[in-house]
């Protein structure tokens, strides 16, 4: 049995979604970075960079 058209440009469409995705969260990373190194103790910026890394490797 083949795939549809439908459901191969579905994919694709869902496969672009999802790179896009993780450069936006792979450039927020490099974001908090920057003032994580800065501030290590602070509890805010540790969250956010544990969240965003997390949503990435999930």
């Amino acid at each position: 049995m083949s795939i549809t058209p439908a459901i191969r440009e579905l994919s694709n469409r869902l496969n672009q979604e999802l790179e896009q995705l993780e450069q936006i969260l792979t450039e927020g990373l490099d974001l908090v970075r920057v003032p994580l190194s800065r501030f290590p103790e602070n509890s805010i910026l540790v969250q956010f960079f544990a969240y965003l890394s997390n949503v990435l490797f999930l």
